[in-house]
């Protein structure tokens, strides 16, 4: 069986069970306010798990990727920085050209397009696409955030789920923001941000039935975001890896502390070395006269 035979198959499966799904789902809630209602805790708390698992993923690859390259042995660090987000970058352009074309871009401009222009419609394939690339570049060391595509991977997700459920024009429009807010607030763990967020930069009114919409999702989405920090012990760890990175000794004189040997500070140890080798010269330097005699004090 050929590859594209198993996807067909595949295929015309899911259509099937998509069927009756929705037969099920369209017997159990008739009114489309109460599918949308349901579709709304659906698409939070899914949302959710989809943002968390892309903040998870890009950890994970970051892991075994940018912070091996910088902590390589001898000065072979210098070149594997180099190269592995040349690498990654080369490998995210080839995937956005061939394989997934919709998924250029941050992701909020493209769900701004979606909301205004296209009714709602968000690709799930541009959201698979969207989540692929971004972990590959992140992961790789590309100064990129995680924002714009966890609202674009999010606002798929709802799109899909709006799509299967067989909704209505209006509130498949309506219910594109509502993946939006709940991927901003289970990223970041920010529900009020992300409902600010949403109205301002994807709606962009005042809309009384998204607004309800939204809030329900944005506070549903943090939950799994709460759970995993709960259970890994989050709140005893710095809130950024910069703060981990140039973790100080605290000792007297404001002296440069040595770099805790962390997971989070591997990855700029070699950095923050660096500079205390050019701190030290410079204090040297200033001690000393232009021929490197030492200044006598008056």
């Amino acid at each position: 069986m050929t590859l594209a035979e198993l996807a067909q198959r595949w295929s015309v499966t899911w259509r099937r069970a998509n069927a009756v799904l929705l037969r099920l789902f369209l017997r159990l809630v008739p009114a489309e306010t109460h599918r949308v209602f349901a579709l709304t805790l659906i698409a939070g708390a899914s949302c959710g798990l989809a943002a968390v698992f892309f903040h998870l993923s890009i950890i994970g690859a970051e892991t075994r990727l940018i912070d091996k390259a910088m902590s390589a042995s001898g000065k072979s660090w210098i070149w594997w920085t180099i190269l592995t987000p040349t690498i990654g970058g080369l490998l995210s352009g080839v995937l956005l050209q061939y394989v997934f074309p919709g998924a250029r871009g941050s992701g909020i401009p493209q769900v701004k397009v979606a909301y205004v222009i296209k009714d709602g419609r968000v690709p799930l394939r541009e959201a698979v696409g969207k989540f692929l690339v971004g972990v590959l570049q992140i992961g790789t060391g590309s100064s990129l955030g995680r924002d714009g595509p966890t609202v674009h991977i999010c606002a798929g997700v709802a799109s899909t789920l709006g799509r299967s459920a067989a909704l209505s024009r209006e509130s498949l429009k309506r219910l594109l923001p509502v993946g939006a807010a709940a991927g901003i607030a289970a990223a970041f763990n920010a529900p009020i941000a992300a409902i600010t967020f949403t109205i301002e930069e994807v709606v962009g009114d005042l809309d009384q039935a998204v607004l309800a919409w939204i809030v329900v999702a944005a506070a549903i989405a943090p939950h799994h975001r709460r759970r995993r920090s709960e259970a890994a012990g989050e709140h005893n760890r710095p809130a950024c890896r910069a703060c981990a990175t140039r973790a100080h000794s605290g000792e007297s004189g404001g002296e440069i502390g040595e770099v805790r040997r962390t997971s989070a500070g591997r990855r700029g140890q070699k950095v923050w070395e660096s500079t205390n080798r050019v701190i030290d010269h410079e204090r040297r330097r200033s001690r000393s006269g232009p021929c490197g005699v030492r200044r006598r004090r008056s």
